[in-house]
Order: C-alpha cells, then structure tokens, then sequence
C-alpha cells in the first residue's frame, strides 16, 4: 500500500469522527467526489455537489427514492431487487468508498472484497474429503437499520457521532434494513458481519476445520468427519446469536474418497459454483461446452452460431436477469474463457487453447466480412524505403493497428470492446 493512499485512509478515517451536522457530512461526501474525480480524470460528464437540503430530504423523505424489479434464482424462484434513484445512489457510492477505507476484512471474508473472488473462496477447500455448505436465509432483509447504525459507530468507528451513524445508516437502509441492490449493502454485511466471522474462524480453527464466508454462502470443510449434529446446533446457534437463519434447504454435505458400506463415496464438491475435489476448477460440462461452441463458429460460421447462441440464450435465465438484454456472441464466448483462466489461471492448457481459438476466429470473421474495401488511403499504407511506391496495409494488420491505437488512447477497456465487438465492425463496413 502506498504512502500517499494510507495517507489518504487516515483522513478519511478523521474526517468521519470528526463530523457532528448534516453541513459536516455535505462537506465530506463533495470531497469525497472530488477525490473521486482526481481518480478518474477520463470522466467526461463532472459529478454535481451534493447539497445540504439535497441530503436532509433523502434523510427523511426517502420513499420513493427506490425502485423494484424482481429477478430469478438459479436456484429457482425470484429475487426482489430495491435500486436506488440516480442522486441516492450517488450518495452510496461515495460512502462505499469512505467506509471500503476504513474497512479490514477478515481473510475468512471472501465476498463483496477487492482482489477476492469465488475461486479464493474455494482454495481452503480444495482436496478435502468433507465439503459442507451452508446458506443464510433473507441475508440483506436480516440485517436491520439498528444493526447497522450500531456497527458503525461501536466496532468499525469508534468515537464516530451517534448521529453521523444515524445518518449514514439512513442513507444505506429501506424498509428498515439492507436493499439488494444499493451499492452499499455489499460492505456494509460483511461490516455487520465481523463478529460472525471472528466466532467461526476460531471455532474452526479449534477444531481443525478449514471456514470461508462468500456473502451469505457458508463453506466448512475437513478430512475428518466433523459435521454431524453437534456441530450444526453450535452453528446454528451462533447464526442465530448474530440475528441470522441458516437456509435449511440449502444445507449440503458433500463427500469424497469416503468409505461407506463397502463403497468409496465420491460426489463431486462444489463451493460457490467451482468444483473443489482436487482443485479449484469448472464443471466438465462447462469445458465441453465452450469447446462444442468454439467448434461451431469454426466450422459452422459466425453468424449460424451467433443465431443458434441467441436462440438458446432466450430460454436460459440469464437473459430474464439481464432484463432481456441479449449479449452478442463474441462478449459471451469472451466472458466464458477468462471465467476459465480465473478459476483454473492463465497458464492452464484449456485456457490457453480457447484463448489463441476465439482470437483467431474474431479476426477470421471480421477479415471475412469486409467484402468491399474503400480505396488505400495515405494512413492505410506501409511506407516504402528509397521512395517506393507504398504498400496497402493488410485489412488484419490494419484492424490491429486501429486495436493497438484505441488502446494508448483509450484504455484497454476501450480497445477489447472494438476488437471483440463484430456486429459493429460489420455495420460500420457497411457503412
């Protein structure tokens, strides 16, 4: 961590015990955004201040700033989603920011923390002959507006004013608990979420079992078997301690290399959708499709796969999550690849493989596509030595060289979504 943002932390740090009026907490939040700005210098559109009276209203007049929609499970069922407006969230952002300052997270915290992901959540796991998962029921409705004033100003802040708490927890909570949906609710569980975690690491560690927390995923795990009824009542009377429920429904145990009834039990393990048996990896499934897809586009074209893609993806519950949006094909194959090379890391066969094929094929397409091209310009030709006549630059050489451009000057953000994105490489051809 650099000198400059420790720095930076400790101001934040001050400046949150520091504050007393609602004008105190108006000051912070704009320097906040200001930092924000300074952060992310290529923002076209600059952030409005916030205002005191902005602020007073969304404090105490906040009923409507939240709209709902509900999405499915994968589990099944449907989630109901409270969004907050535009000004409010806003608001959230910058207080994400302050509090993700301030904020340590337990090494046993692996959700809703920068630089952890699923398959950080799964490593403790891997290879161990018990698997046990656990999952808490209504997680963010749990946690009450009480709870979450409480944590701030007596375990993450202490010395923070009971009425900066009161605000900020007013800011973060509806109906009187965390929404799914503000930007907020994710820090602000695992907040509340301290002591849990505290208790059951040591619980584990005690008796030798390996304790991760994903959110409201709860992964235990050991070669011994462990987790017969006493350990589920000291756990559910911990969960229950902590004003929380586990999910009956959800309660896994799964089992590997087991001897049972002169069988040996094998199931696969899975923790957060990554299979643990050996190692952290994806479902054979998973591998068999992607390879089934790249095939496809190989041999079958571009745009039958795209079809067939957009055909099957309408009748997964992807696309009901995603309100309907469709992705087009190259953003969904692209997804599907580095999901691999972050579960099974860049190095791994398979990643690799599929890395060099889908390029390939993102270039073969678009060089296909271009059935009439516009006459060599100047900036499209290979200067010559000793005042030969220019050479026209290759249509692939000159797609990578408009990539490469996009991304000095852009950002690599920008030059992936012009490499990857064919329909409007196509359209603009067209054009």
């Amino acid at each position: 961590m650099t000198d400059w943002l420790i720095k930076r932390q400790k101001n934040i740090a001050h400046s949150l015990k520091a504050m007393e009026t609602v004008k105190d907490l108006t000051v912070f939040l704009n320097q906040m955004q200001r930092w924000e700005q300074e952060a992310h210098p290529s923002w076209v559109h600059p952030r409005k201040p916030i205002t005191s009276q902005a602020l007073t209203f969304y404090l105490y007049y906040q009923k409507k700033a939240y709209f709902s929609f509900q999405i499915p499970k994968k589990s099944g069922g449907v989630r109901s989603i409270e969004a907050p407006d535009p000004f409010l969230k806003e608001v959230q952002q910058l207080i994400y920011q302050a509090l993700s300052c301030v904020y340590q997270p337990p090494l046993s915290a692996k959700g809703f923390v920068a630089g952890r992901t699923i398959r950080d959540n799964a490593v403790p796991h891997a290879g161990k002959r018990y698997v046990l998962n656990l999952d808490i029921q209504d997680f963010f409705p749990s946690i009450s507006f009480f709870r979450v004033r409480a944590v701030l100003h007596k375990v993450l802040l202490p010395g923070l004013h009971p009425d900066v708490a009161d605000w900020l927890a007013r800011l973060c909570c509806h109906k009187g608990s965390l929404p799914q949906g503000a930007p907020t609710s994710p820090i602000l569980s695992n907040i509340v979420c301290m002591r849990l975690d505290r208790t059951l690491y040591y619980l584990s560690r005690n008796l030798g079992v390996s304790y991760s927390r994903y959110a409201d995923d709860i992964t235990f795990s050991s070669n011994e078997d462990l987790f017969g009824d006493d350990f589920m009542e000291k756990i559910s009377t911990i969960l229950r301690e902590e004003g929380f429920e586990i999910n009956q429904k959800k309660v896994r145990l799964q089992r590997n290399g087991v001897p049972e009834g002169g069988k040996i039990i094998r199931e696969r393990q899975e923790v957060t959708g990554v299979v643990v048996n050996a190692r952290p990896t994806v479902p054979r499934e998973y591998i068999r499709n992607l390879r089934a897809l790249l095939h496809n586009w190989e041999t079958k074209g571009y745009e039958h796969t795209a079809a067939r893609f957009e055909w099957l993806y309408q009748r997964e519950k992807g696309y009901a999550r995603a309100k309907g949006a469709l992705p087009n094909l190259e953003r969904f194959v692209s997804g599907k690849i580095e999901y691999l090379g972050m579960i099974r890391g860049k190095e791994d066969p398979y990643y690799q493989v599929f890395k060099l094929q889908f390029d390939s094929l993102c270039l073969d397409t678009w060089t296909e596509s271009v059935t009439e091209q516009e006459p060599v310009s100047r900036s499209n030709q290979l200067p010559a030595a000793n005042g030969a006549e220019s050479k026209p630059i290759p249509v692939p050489a000159l797609f990578l060289q408009q990539t490469l451009q996009i991304w000095e000057s852009k950002g690599i953000k920008k030059a992936m979504d012009y490499f990857y994105n064919l329909r409007h490489l196509q359209t603009e051809q067209k054009e």
